[in-house]
Formats: structure tokens, C-alpha cells, sequence
């Protein structure tokens, strides 16, 4: 099954000639919700593979000290072109 992205309306899935990473909704507890809440989909509970790209983090959340790029520790996803329906939505 192919990686996708889990934000509503990005149509992002894994392939490895574009530079685009997929990144795992944190164990953390309070920041999985904080992840859930800011991706505005109804009832929406991540699983062990839900991801999110990198498209949706500005550029200072990443790590790129090493060859791999790495989501900071407090990284949230912060950008999103929501449909005008979830916009107004503060879940």
C-alpha cells in the first residue's frame, strides 16, 4: 500500500524521485492531539501508518543536520489549503 498524506484535500503520496517526506503522527499523547486537531478531519483517529507530509510544516521544523530530513521534537503542521467548509471549523 502506498504512503499518502492524511491532510484533507492533499492529494501528496510517497514517491521516491520527489522531495516530499511523510512523517508519523507523534506517540506523544498531547501532541498527537494537538497533530489531530490541526488537520480538522471529523472523527479522524491516525493509525500506525497515518502520515502527514512535509508540505504541511514550515521549513524550521525540520532537522537536515543528518543525510535524513527529521521533524523537530515540537513540530506542528501549520500549512494547509483547507476547503472553505473547514476554514472557519476551530476543532
Amino acid at each position: 500500500m502506498p504512503t499518502s498524506c492524511a491532510a484533507a484535500g492533499c492529494a501528496a503520496v510517497y514517491n521516491k524521485s520527489v522531495n516530499v517526506s511523510f512523517h508519523r503522527f507523534p506517540l506523544d499523547p498531547k501532541r498527537r492531539k494537538e497533530w489531530i486537531r490541526l488537520v480538522k478531519r471529523n472523527n479522524f483517529v491516525p493509525g500506525k501508518h497515518t502520515f502527514l507530509c512535509s508540505k504541511h510544516f514550515e521549513s524550521s521544523c525540520f532537522d537536515l543536520t543528518g543525510q535524513t530530513r527529521r521533524l523537530r521534537m515540537d513540530a506542528v503542521p501549520t500549512i494547509f489549503d483547507f476547503p472553505a467548509h473547514l476554514k472557519l471549523r476551530n476543532i
